[in-house]
C-alpha cells in the first residue's frame, strides 16, 4: 500500500465516489467553488473533491476497442504501476497500463471513463 498520505494532509477522504460526487454536487451549488471533479487518490485510495490538474486542458484519452480510458495516474517503475492497477480493481474500475515510451520511462495508467 501506499505510504505518501501526507499527500491528502487537510483533504476531506470519502469511501467511495457516490459520496463524494453528492458532496461536489452541494459545493457547486453554492457557487463558491469553480471547476471540480471526483479522483480516486493513489496515495490513500479514497476520493478526494478537486480541479483538473492545470498542465492539462482536458484529462488524456485513450480508446481501446470502442471503450473510452482516461489517464489517471503514471508510476515511475512497473511494480508500482501494477500495485496501483490492483488498488483500482479492487475499487472496482477497469484499468489498462501502458508501458513507457522512450522518451519518458513512466508507466501510464488509464482507467475505464464513467459517464456522470
Amino acid at each position: 500500500m501506499y505510504k505518501r498520505i501526507r499527500q491528502c494532509i487537510g483533504k476531506n477522504k470519502y469511501p467511495d465516489s457516490d459520496e463524494a460526487k453528492r458532496e461536489m454536487h452541494r459545493l457547486k451549488t453554492t457557487g463558491a467553488i469553480g471547476d471540480l471533479n471526483v479522483y480516486l487518490c493513489e496515495y490513500c485510495g479514497y476520493y478526494h473533491i478537486g480541479g483538473l490538474q492545470k498542465r492539462y486542458k482536458s484529462v488524456p484519452e485513450l480508446v481501446v476497442d470502442g471503450t473510452v480510458y482516461v489517464k489517471k495516474s503514471m508510476q515511475r517503475t512497473h511494480d508500482d504501476a501494477y500495485a496501483y492497477k490492483a488498488l483500482l480493481e479492487r475499487k472496482g474500475h477497469q484499468v489498462i497500463i501502458k508501458p513507457p515510451n522512450t522518451r519518458r520511462k513512466q508507466w501510464h495508467v488509464y482507467v475505464r471513463k464513467i459517464q456522470i
